[in-house]
């Protein structure tokens, strides 16, 4: 692990299981909301389950699949924005999606207010402070692009340190330094991090234009990069660094599931996930280690749970384990 990310006696978490009383297929993203835990996990109708944490029992099925009022082609990273909303991006149609709440998105899908990006030919969006923001996968050189409240581009941003500003960047380029981000509920703040590529970086998105707070990196991708006439393709390899594999973020806190092993290692099962905690100016404040392997987090608004699904040797047996962060 880094040494900006070393931690000489990190707490271990064990987690309890959650939603074992529900039939939720192969989870992918969710997020929590009180009693309420919303968990994507698509079958031929619809999206996503409600389901109560409480109860551990089914709410209800919710984001049906379509294209008609209120439906969804492929949604992806269903978030909470502070003052409540759930917000979504519907990656096949370019649509992003805000719901009052989420009982307004189980009950009413079809009052979601939705903003098209005609102009953008990358990957998530989010919501800011001052409009959107989205990650690339083509364009000069930049990771980041932000958007106006129309959903129109105002400049892009999130320079890889060792890369280079450039018209002619290829798909290739954005495939081998892939990223994960995310917002802060309030919209102000952004912090994204390089799967194959060891780059932490904080920026402030609170303006039109984004500023970079503070950065970390270390290491470069090393990975088989192949291209034709039209299509790109990355292989890993056995010395490929797996570094940040998920993030999550509160009003206060960013927390980051890192793991900093080999493709080989991974395949070996050698792998320990330690979750990274910090500020949203940049600065480390504490480190924990899971139990188990799991390749997803997500932490509830008041900074009290984790949660994070499991990465078993056999599918669909992926389960939802739920940590503990204040004991």
């Amino acid at each position: 692990m880094p040494q900006y990310a070393d931690c000489d006696s990190p707490t271990i978490l064990v987690g309890e299981r959650v939603c074992q009383n529900v039939f939720i297929g192969f989870p992918g993203s969710f997020i929590s909301s009180g009693d309420t835990i919303l968990v994507e996990d698509g079958d031929d109708e619809y999206w996503f389950s409600a389901i109560s944490l409480s109860g551990d029992s089914l709410i209800a099925r919710c984001g049906k699949i379509g294209q008609g009022p209120g439906e969804l082609i492929r949604p992806v990273s269903p978030r909470l924005l502070l003052n409540g909303e759930l917000t979504m991006y519907d990656r096949s149609a370019n649509i992003f999606c805000r719901n009052r709440d989420i009982l307004n998105f189980i009950e009413h899908p079809d009052s979601a207010r939705r903003v098209t990006f005609k102009n953008h030919q990358g990957g998530v969006i989010m919501a800011t402070a001052s409009g959107y923001v989205g990650f690339q996968t083509m364009g000069d050189g930049h990771m980041l692009t932000s958007y106006d409240p129309e959903g129109m581009p105002t400049g892009n941003f999130g320079l890889i340190p060792g890369t280079r500003v450039s018209d002619d960047t290829t798909p290739e380029f954005y495939l081998v330094n892939q990223i994960d981000y995310t917002v802060s509920p309030d919209g102000n703040k952004l912090c994204a991090a390089g799967l194959y590529h060891d780059w932490l970086a904080f920026f402030d998105v609170s303006s039109g234009e984004a500023s970079l707070i503070k950065q970390y990196y270390s290491e470069s991708p090393v990975v088989m990069s192949e291209s034709s006439s039209d299509s790109y393709h990355v292989d890993l390899l056995p010395e490929t660094k797996l570094h940040f594999r998920s993030i999550a973020s509160t009003d206060e806190s960013v927390y980051l599931l890192y793991w900093g092993v080999t493709e080989e290692d991974r395949e070996k099962g050698k792998v320990t996930c330690s979750v990274l905690h910090y500020d949203w100016n940049g600065r480390l404040s504490s480190c924990w280690r899971l139990n188990e392997i799991v390749d997803y987090i997500y932490v509830d608004e008041d900074d009290k749970n984790l949660y994070a699904r499991t990465m078993p040797d056999v599918y669909p047996e992926v389960e939802i384990l739920r940590y503990n962060l204040i004991e």
